[in-house]
């Protein structure tokens, strides 16, 4: 019975666990620790103290207490030095913000050593497990950024040094319970819930998952694609004024389905007035807004005229989204409203962009009858900023030169046209057909002096202009076939318009002659 009695002692002393010996909780940091709060009132270094506790801030941009109850601590090489703690420490757990950085590198040092193992990403929990040597009491410890991101710090908390045991009479987990996403957004936080919806929208940093009832947004880089059916398992957490999945959140699981096509809500357009009723009174919805756009480093705003207080934000926008705009741009941007930050930000996750300074392009097609001459077709392409250049064009001309026809090699012909022989301002026809788009069948198929119509695109390739590949003969020495299904008798030489009547002398366009179409 002794030996028994022992051994049970021996399995409840053995590895107690690591005991929570501080919290210190940033959430409330302008009244209980005296940040300086917002981004306007940012400063570089600092000593403050809750009245328990003193720590110190250095930081390389700026540092402040954000409204939405996080220290704002920024960027690389940014310290948050803790205060000196009368016991071993074993471990320090560091808590971010929901929506912070997933890119922020983070670890512990002690002097210039580190003490910890470096972790990615200020979102849900970081541990940092103390080396053996520098878990001494007395020993200050400071945490620092070591990459070009933000840090924000909800908490830290700080844990004595001791084993770790498993737990004989662990809680029973729960189960998660298959919700709508109108139900996510409505349940209590932590609350672990299954949604399946679509991803109908990507950022570099989430996605939005929407199903009839609404959309959420999924933080953490996804392991799906847009369009894919998704099943998302997890504790919902609020953040911005709603609830949101996160990856840093422990149980958050994501499983892709078949992919589909996506189709968005209509939007709902948004001025400065409504952008400011917005933050006041957010609500899930898809909107378009204007504005100028203001980037700085990773951060896209967009300043909205009439706006009093709100300013737009791009949420982690995707290269595709990037790479069409530049700061400064007058935009249009469409997408997901999805969560307010930093007292002022409506968080938008954008699915279309227009560059509201580029000017409408001019469609530049024209029928057989207007065809462009050379000159004229070249005017074109150097003004590539003002006409559509994918629509297809006539352009007419006189062939000078066969450069490719070989039709045992290649169906398809190159060759040179320009307004008349020997002229200068030639232009390529790249890879083009025979009459009404059939393969060239013969190598004397045309030759230098032809007079030809071609449909096709137009485009500049190095210092080339040409038409583009693809594009077919419609009229070949004033000939064409293929062009309507109109039928029409033979004539003596006669000419006749697509009526059926005789054409007279001037008439210009289509006519048909001996059964041929031809353009006069």
């Amino acid at each position: 019975m002794k030996k028994f009695l022992l051994l049970i002692a021996a399995v409840m002393t053995a590895g107690v666990s690591m005991a929570q010996k501080v919290t210190l909780d940033f959430t409330n940091g302008a009244t209980e620790w005296g940040f300086p709060e917002g981004s306007a009132n940012f400063v570089t270094e600092g000593t403050y103290t809750n009245g328990d506790y003193t720590i110190s801030l250095t930081a390389t941009e700026k540092t402040y207490f954000n409204s939405n109850g996080f220290l704002m601590l920024g960027k690389a090489n940014a310290t948050l030095t803790l205060p000196a703690f009368d016991f071993a420490v074993g471990k320090i757990v560091v808590t971010g913000a929901s929506g912070a950085s997933v890119s922020t590198k983070l670890n512990v040092f002690v002097g210039d050593k580190a003490v910890s193992t470096e972790t990615t990403g200020i979102t849900g929990s970081q541990t940092f497990a103390i080396a053996e040597d520098s878990q001494a009491a007395g020993t200050v410890y400071t945490i620092k950024v070591n990459s070009k991101h933000n840090a924000q710090f909800t908490k830290i908390e700080i844990f004595e040094a001791g084993g770790e045991t498993v737990d004989p009479n662990p809680e029973p987990q729960p189960e998660p319970v298959e919700a709508t996403v109108a139900e996510a957004l409505a349940a209590a936080a932590n609350t672990l819930v299954t949604v399946k919806g679509q991803a109908v929208a990507m950022t570099t940093g989430g996605a939005v998952i929407a199903d009839e009832t609404g959309f959420i947004y999924y933080f953490g880089e996804p392991t799906f694609k847009l369009g894919d059916a998704v099943t998302v398992t997890g504790p919902v957490s609020a953040y911005g004024g709603f609830n949101q999945f996160s990856t840093k959140n422990e149980g958050t699981t994501a499983v892709a389905g078949e992919n589909s096509e996506v189709t968005h809500p209509e939007a709902v357009a948004m001025d400065g007035a409504a952008l400011d009723a917005w933050f006041a009174n957010p609500v899930h919805q898809y909107v378009t807004v204007s504005g100028q756009l203001n980037i700085s480093g990773n951060y896209y705003n967009l300043n909205v005229e009439g706006a009093t207080k709100a300013v737009g934000s791009l949420v982690y926008p995707t290269e595709e989204i990037t790479a069409a705009v530049a700061n400064g741009d007058d935009v249009t941007i469409t997408g997901y409203a999805v969560y307010t930050s930093g007292g002022k930000y409506v968080n938008i996750v954008v699915t279309n962009v227009k560059v509201n300074t580029q000017a409408e392009l001019k469609d530049p097609s024209n029928t057989i009858e207007t065809a462009y001459t050379v000159a004229e077709a070249r005017n074109l392409i150097d003004k590539a900023n003002e006409y559509d250049l994918s629509k297809e064009v006539y352009v007419k001309g006189v062939i000078t030169k066969i450069k490719s026809l070989d039709v045992s090699q290649w169906e398809r012909a190159q060759y040179f046209i320009a307004d008349e022989a020997g002229a200068e301002n030639d232009m390529l026809v790249y890879n083009g057909y025979y009459l009404n788009g059939e393969p060239f069948t013969s190598n004397d198929a045309i030759k230098a002096g032809d007079e030809v119509i071609v449909l096709g695109s137009l485009t500049l390739f190095g210092t080339t202009y040409e038409v583009n590949q693809n594009n077919k003969i419609v009229s070949l020495n004033g000939v064409t076939d293929g062009l309507n299904g109109i039928e029409a008798t033979k004539g003596e030489n006669k000419a006749y318009d697509l009526t059926g009547r005789v054409a007279a002398k001037n008439h210009k366009g289509i006519v048909i002659v001996n059964g041929k179409k031809v353009v006069k």
